[in-house]
């Protein structure tokens, strides 16, 4: 995430991504995962999930999700993060970056509940139900990428 500068294009992020997977002894998963065609997902603004890099250039204003999936010593992992691109004249609207932080604090309120026993679906409702208390609602249309 510290590589992500405005003027870089998601296939450079992509590269950067899998560069360093790669060098990790690690495999990217999302690679032909339902014939994905790149390392690594980046969905930039209004796309809601799964983004494919291209050749899009990010710019000052921007905002992208970066979703890696990788497989290492037997075991997948799914991490996703927001970058904002900002150059001290342009920032992200301040909408944008509140969404950004309700959805990171709702990840840690479940984790919170996270312990044998607990069902799935309880961790989604305490998702959700935190997302609601802050007047926002959950896409219930686009699933994981079957890890959590």
């Amino acid at each position: 995430m510290d590589h992500t500068k405005v003027g870089m294009s998601l296939d450079e992020i992509d590269k950067i991504v899998h560069d360093y997977i790669v060098a990790d002894g690690a495999y990217p998963s999302a690679i032909d995962f339902m014939h994905f065609p790149k390392s690594v997902c980046l969905s930039v603004n209004d796309v809601v999930s799964h983004g494919v890099p291209n050749s899009y250039v990010l710019k000052a204003g921007d905002y992208l999700n970066i979703d890696v999936v990788c497989y290492k010593n037997g075991f997948h992992g799914d991490n996703s993060a927001m970058v904002f691109l900002e150059d001290g004249q342009t920032e992200v609207n301040p909408a944008i970056k509140r969404l950004a932080a309700v959805t990171r604090e709702s990840m840690f309120v479940a984790i919170e509940h996270c312990k044998p026993g607990v069902q799935f679906n309880k961790i989604g409702e305490i998702i959700e139900d935190y997302a609601h208390g802050h007047g926002y609602k959950v896409n219930e249309e686009f699933g994981g990428h079957g890890i959590g």
